[in-house]
Protein backbone atom coordinates (compact mmCIF):
# COMPACT_ATOMS: atom_id res chain seq x y z
CA UNK A 1 0.00 0.00 0.00
CA UNK A 2 1.55 3.06 -1.32
CA UNK A 3 1.56 5.78 1.57
CA UNK A 4 2.73 9.08 -0.02
CA UNK A 5 1.80 10.41 -2.91
CA UNK A 6 4.42 11.60 -4.79
CA UNK A 7 5.12 15.14 -6.49
CA UNK A 8 8.24 16.18 -8.54
CA UNK A 9 7.77 19.90 -9.66
CA UNK A 10 10.35 20.95 -12.56
CA UNK A 11 11.20 24.87 -13.11
CA UNK A 12 13.97 26.30 -15.13
CA UNK A 13 14.89 28.66 -12.13
CA UNK A 14 13.72 29.93 -8.78
CA UNK A 15 14.88 33.24 -8.77
CA UNK A 16 11.48 34.37 -10.51
CA UNK A 17 8.24 34.47 -10.04
CA UNK A 18 7.43 31.07 -11.20
CA UNK A 19 10.09 29.72 -8.82
CA UNK A 20 8.15 31.31 -6.19
CA UNK A 21 5.63 28.96 -7.02
CA UNK A 22 7.54 25.76 -7.39
CA UNK A 23 8.79 27.12 -4.10
CA UNK A 24 5.24 27.39 -2.24
CA UNK A 25 4.49 23.88 -3.54
CA UNK A 26 7.45 22.97 -1.33
CA UNK A 27 5.00 23.72 1.92
CA UNK A 28 2.85 21.25 1.01
CA UNK A 29 5.67 18.67 2.96
CA UNK A 30 4.69 20.49 6.19
CA UNK A 31 1.22 20.78 5.56
CA UNK A 32 -0.08 17.23 4.38
CA UNK A 33 2.10 14.44 5.36
CA UNK A 34 0.91 12.18 2.74
CA UNK A 35 2.72 14.29 0.25
CA UNK A 36 5.85 14.09 -0.64
CA UNK A 37 6.97 17.13 -2.98
CA UNK A 38 10.70 17.30 -4.36
CA UNK A 39 11.68 20.17 -6.93
CA UNK A 40 14.15 20.16 -9.49
CA UNK A 41 15.47 23.38 -11.14
CA UNK A 42 17.36 23.54 -14.14
CA UNK A 43 19.99 26.10 -12.60
CA UNK A 44 20.68 27.40 -8.85
CA UNK A 45 19.18 30.45 -8.15
CA UNK A 46 21.56 33.87 -8.46
CA UNK A 47 19.05 35.72 -6.08
CA UNK A 48 17.69 33.83 -3.75
CA UNK A 49 19.94 31.60 -0.74
CA UNK A 50 17.85 28.40 -0.65
CA UNK A 51 19.13 25.98 1.91
CA UNK A 52 17.06 22.39 1.13
CA UNK A 53 17.43 19.28 0.62
CA UNK A 54 13.95 19.20 -1.03
CA UNK A 55 15.54 20.57 -4.28
CA UNK A 56 18.18 19.79 -6.73
CA UNK A 57 19.67 22.15 -9.44
CA UNK A 58 21.46 20.67 -13.06
CA UNK A 59 23.82 23.08 -13.25
CA UNK A 60 25.33 25.88 -10.79
CA UNK A 61 25.11 28.88 -12.98
CA UNK A 62 22.94 30.55 -15.72
CA UNK A 63 23.66 29.04 -19.44
CA UNK A 64 20.50 29.96 -21.11
CA UNK A 65 21.17 33.08 -23.80
CA UNK A 66 18.67 35.73 -23.89
CA UNK A 67 18.07 35.72 -27.46
CA UNK A 68 18.04 31.52 -28.60
CA UNK A 69 19.87 30.35 -32.16
CA UNK A 70 19.55 27.32 -33.86
CA UNK A 71 23.12 26.11 -32.19
CA UNK A 72 24.94 22.73 -31.55
CA UNK A 73 25.88 24.06 -27.79
CA UNK A 74 21.92 25.17 -27.44
CA UNK A 75 20.61 21.67 -28.40
CA UNK A 76 23.37 19.68 -26.15
CA UNK A 77 22.51 22.24 -23.46
CA UNK A 78 18.71 20.59 -24.03
CA UNK A 79 19.59 16.82 -24.68
CA UNK A 80 21.60 17.02 -20.93
CA UNK A 81 18.62 18.48 -19.87
CA UNK A 82 15.98 15.55 -21.30
CA UNK A 83 18.89 13.07 -19.88
CA UNK A 84 19.03 14.31 -16.49
CA UNK A 85 15.18 14.95 -15.56
CA UNK A 86 14.82 11.32 -17.18
CA UNK A 87 17.38 9.72 -14.65
CA UNK A 88 15.30 11.60 -11.79
CA UNK A 89 11.90 10.64 -12.62
CA UNK A 90 13.38 6.91 -12.74
CA UNK A 91 15.09 7.64 -9.26
CA UNK A 92 12.24 9.37 -7.40
CA UNK A 93 9.10 7.86 -8.89
CA UNK A 94 6.88 10.36 -8.72
CA UNK A 95 3.44 9.63 -9.14
CA UNK A 96 2.15 13.55 -10.78
CA UNK A 97 5.07 15.69 -12.24
CA UNK A 98 4.18 19.35 -12.76
CA UNK A 99 6.56 21.83 -15.16
CA UNK A 100 6.04 24.89 -14.84
CA UNK A 101 6.39 26.91 -18.05
CA UNK A 102 7.65 26.26 -21.69
CA UNK A 103 11.45 25.44 -21.48
CA UNK A 104 10.41 22.58 -18.76
CA UNK A 105 7.17 21.85 -20.18
CA UNK A 106 8.70 20.84 -23.38
CA UNK A 107 11.24 18.29 -21.19
CA UNK A 108 8.24 16.77 -19.28
CA UNK A 109 6.48 15.63 -22.78
CA UNK A 110 9.29 14.34 -24.34
CA UNK A 111 9.79 12.57 -21.20
CA UNK A 112 6.13 11.43 -21.28
CA UNK A 113 6.46 10.56 -24.53
CA UNK A 114 8.61 7.69 -23.94
CA UNK A 115 6.88 7.01 -20.62
CA UNK A 116 2.98 7.78 -21.56
CA UNK A 117 2.03 6.63 -17.57
CA UNK A 118 3.43 9.42 -16.33
CA UNK A 119 0.79 12.18 -15.40
CA UNK A 120 2.40 15.70 -16.14
CA UNK A 121 0.58 18.70 -15.53
CA UNK A 122 1.95 21.69 -17.55
CA UNK A 123 1.43 25.30 -16.37
CA UNK A 124 1.97 28.40 -17.98
CA UNK A 125 3.33 31.97 -16.33
CA UNK A 126 4.26 33.61 -19.07
CA UNK A 127 2.49 35.34 -22.45
CA UNK A 128 4.31 32.42 -24.61
CA UNK A 129 3.45 34.48 -27.93
CA UNK A 130 5.17 37.36 -27.04
CA UNK A 131 8.00 35.91 -25.67
CA UNK A 132 8.80 34.02 -28.52
CA UNK A 133 8.52 36.56 -30.99
CA UNK A 134 11.46 38.39 -28.54
CA UNK A 135 13.63 35.93 -27.12
CA UNK A 136 13.79 33.08 -30.41
CA UNK A 137 14.60 32.81 -33.67
CA UNK A 138 12.44 32.37 -36.40
CA UNK A 139 13.62 28.95 -37.11
CA UNK A 140 13.39 28.31 -33.21
CA UNK A 141 10.39 29.98 -33.16
CA UNK A 142 8.64 27.38 -35.49
CA UNK A 143 10.25 24.55 -33.91
CA UNK A 144 8.65 25.41 -30.97
CA UNK A 145 5.52 26.44 -31.95
CA UNK A 146 4.93 22.91 -34.15
CA UNK A 147 6.53 20.58 -31.17
CA UNK A 148 3.89 22.84 -28.76
CA UNK A 149 1.02 21.25 -30.83
CA UNK A 150 2.40 17.82 -30.06
CA UNK A 151 3.53 17.96 -27.15
CA UNK A 152 1.00 19.86 -25.32
CA UNK A 153 -1.71 17.73 -26.23
CA UNK A 154 -0.27 15.17 -24.46
CA UNK A 155 -0.48 16.98 -21.08
CA UNK A 156 -2.86 15.32 -18.38
CA UNK A 157 -3.50 18.90 -18.21
CA UNK A 158 -2.80 22.54 -19.27
CA UNK A 159 -2.92 25.55 -16.27
CA UNK A 160 -2.61 28.74 -17.04
CA UNK A 161 -2.51 31.88 -14.75
CA UNK A 162 -5.54 33.46 -16.65
CA UNK A 163 -8.13 33.27 -19.07
CA UNK A 164 -6.52 35.67 -21.76
CA UNK A 165 -3.53 33.72 -21.68
CA UNK A 166 -5.12 30.41 -21.76
CA UNK A 167 -6.81 31.98 -25.36
CA UNK A 168 -3.50 32.67 -26.37
CA UNK A 169 -2.22 28.97 -25.98
CA UNK A 170 -5.39 27.48 -27.53
CA UNK A 171 -4.34 29.79 -30.75
CA UNK A 172 -0.67 29.33 -31.13
CA UNK A 173 -0.55 26.02 -30.09
CA UNK A 174 -4.06 24.47 -30.61
CA UNK A 175 -4.26 23.14 -27.73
Amino acid sequence: MKLKLKLLVLVKHVDGGTGTFALQLLKLNQLDRKIDVKVLTLEKPEHRIISNNEIEYYRERVHYPNYYQFRYSLIRLFIGEVFWFAAKISSYKPDIIISIDTHCNFLAMLIKMIKPRLIVITTIHNNVVSVTRIKLSPIIRWLVRISGRMLLNKSDSVVSVSKGLAEDLVRYFSI
